[in-house]
């Protein structure tokens, strides 16, 4: 493992900025679970392989993730979304898990395609658009 994936990983001690959380998925790192997020995360159009984890974290601001490909699942349970949720246009693998999801703003799953179970108990949003 390189010095700088190693950094990455110690960075997530739980808190990272966005710049930092999109960095480390591009250096293929997946667990994030129960960290806090500062600011607007994009990883809007990318290709992803394997499991994206954010149980029980928080993002302070926004989470865009439309017209983005993840082949497994997207565990986004027990999450607080500060801004919107934009999940339009994604595909998902494998399972995506919103349980107990709290999105301040708009989630918003239209035209979103997910292989495996969606996952939906107890989510709050201001607004909630469905595929």
């Amino acid at each position: 493992m390189d010095a700088d994936l190693s950094r990455e990983e110690s960075l997530m001690a739980r808190l990272l900025t966005a710049k930092e959380f999109e960095r480390g998925v591009k250096k293929g790192l997946r667990d994030f679970g129960n960290v806090t997020i500062e600011g607007n995360v994009s990883l809007g159009g990318k290709k992803l392989k394997g499991n994206l984890n954010l149980r029980r974290s928080t993002v302070r601001g926004g989470f865009h993730f439309e017209a983005t490909w993840l082949s497994g699942n997207l565990d986004l349970g027990e999450t607080s979304i500060e801004g919107d949720l934009h999940l339009e246009q994604s595909r998902v693998g494998g399972t995506l898990d919103l349980t107990g999801c709290r999105v301040r703003g708009t989630l918003n799953r239209s035209s979103s395609i997910v292989e495996g179970e969606v996952i939906t108990v107890d989510v709050q949003s201001r607004e909630y658009l469905r595929p």
